[in-house]
């Protein structure tokens, strides 16, 4: 028993959303709801800790599926600062068929309303970009995350809160490419300071989330994007996250991203979500937490050698044939029969697994069934068959067959289906554990 958040009486009514203020009646329930506790009530809140900084933590007890963040919409959204596609209009993203190019700004768009948008309503915008030379759609999102300083001070300020490891990025490999490509020419059409402009790039390199629009960008996939939410980016990493994120996009440039709980989260434990791909293997989550986000991570699956059994990044022990060659007590070492492992014989592998990346990319983009079975069956003496890549060539596989099948030969199309659902099925044993309560629907997102 308790006092009533509205009125003061005795209560026990537990408000359902944050858990933390209890009601007599449901009518005050509702009275307090429209008097503001709309605005209060919420899972989450922001902590911060001396090593991470600000971040979000459960202010009461999440059930799997529970709610966390809804449809929040990007404070700042745009093409990549990397690789972006110049295929898109600027203001929907959707594809260019007919082009109606801007005659200031010289940027295309994919209909006269389009360009009305984003070059009448965002006059300075057309107005920078028509210093350019010629169109340079990698300086587009911090051009936009820019002009916010004019049209919405509060959000520009709260975002330049963010962390943006300035000093770590100008240290990079990428500095160069950076500072050439995108700093030096927002410094060149807008006259602010490069450490300003610095310190908005490291803020988008590091907290951005892709997005994906829904128009194909030729065989590569879906065209990404973008988005900077400064809610969702309080969320701290880890490998395996308690949490999964949904895009919803409608098409027309407008995409809103929620957050749901993948599991059970204790009230007062942090809000987590894992910033790469969850079946990538500890050497390059490590390298592009590394060059993205400027950390080392120390979760328990990167602690663990076997990665939580899964042995997502070990390779095939030429000893036993069965067993897989992890990294523990400072030496390489079969994990079942314990024959050591010549680390040179690791950097060979890792070096045909480079470019065997490229190869893979190329044979996804032409759908070659053939190749990709090649490829498999190259890596299946030297990888174990959880490892991180071979799961990559699992799903290429899945995605050479889901194009075969329309014409797969005669009797062929039964046993392609029955493929695709075993290649599956070994995707989802490594994805039960390290993307929990997710795997579901990724397997039949699979098929």
């Amino acid at each position: 028993m308790k006092n009533c958040g509205k009125c003061g009486s005795p209560a026990s009514l537990v408000c359902g959303g944050c858990g933390d203020v209890v009601y007599c009646t449901t009518a005050c329930q509702k009275s307090a709801w429209k008097s503001g506790h709309k605005k209060e009530c919420k899972a989450y809140k922001i902590e911060i800790n001396p090593e991470y900084g600000r971040h979000l933590v459960a202010t009461r007890e999440l059930k799997p599926g529970s709610r966390i963040l809804c449809k929040l919409q990007p404070d700042v959204f745009g093409p990549p600062l990397i690789n972006p596609n110049y295929g898109c209009c600027l203001n929907c993203h959707n594809a260019v068929n007919k082009s109606i190019i801007c005659s200031t700004c010289k940027n295309i768009f994919c209909s006269q309303k389009c360009l009305q948008i984003f070059c009448n309503e965002i006059p300075e915008m057309c107005n920078f970009l028509a210093k350019l030379d010629k169109p340079n759609l990698r300086i587009i999102s911090p051009l936009k995350f820019l002009c916010l300083e004019k049209s919405d001070k509060n959000t520009f300020g709260s975002l330049m809160k963010l962390e943006s490891h300035a000093d770590e990025l100008q240290k990079s490999d990428r500095w160069k490419d950076l500072k050439e490509n995108i700093i030096d020419p927002l410094v060149d059409i807008t006259k602010e300071d490069p450490k300003k402009i610095t310190k908005l790039v490291g803020i988008l390199i590091t907290n951005c989330h892709e997005l994906l629009s829904q128009i194909k960008a030729g065989a590569g996939g879906k065209a990404p994007f973008s988005g900077l939410f400064e809610l969702a980016s309080l969320m701290n990493h880890d490998c395996i996250g308690n949490t999964r994120l949904v895009v919803d996009n409608d098409g027309n440039g407008t995409f809103k991203l929620s957050v749901y709980a993948s599991v059970a989260i204790s009230k007062g434990s942090p809000i987590l979500f894992n910033y790469v791909k969850p079946l990538d293997r500890t050497i390059n989550r490590q390298k592009n937490l590394m060059d993205f986000k400027f950390f080392k991570c120390t979760c328990s699956r990167c602690e663990d050698p076997t990665e939580m059994n899964t042995f997502n990044s070990a390779y095939l022990c030429p000893k036993c044939q069965v067993g897989p060659v992890v990294f523990k007590q400072q030496k390489w070492m079969c994990n079942d029969c314990q024959a050591d492992f010549d680390p040179v014989k690791v950097k060979h592998i890792e070096d045909q697994i480079s470019k065997a990346h490229e190869k893979l990319g190329k044979i996804q983009a032409r759908f070659d069934l053939a190749q990709a079975k090649t490829l498999l069956k190259d890596f299946q003496s030297l990888l174990y068959p959880s490892n991180g890549f071979m799961l990559e060539i699992l799903q290429a596989l899945i995605t050479c067959t889901a194009a075969a099948v329309n014409n797969p030969g005669p009797n062929k199309e039964l046993q392609m289906q029955r493929d695709r659902i075993e290649w599956c099925s070994k995707i989802l044993e490594s994805l039960n554990v390290l993307e929990p309560g997710l795997s579901i629907g990724r397997g039949l997102y699979l098929i």
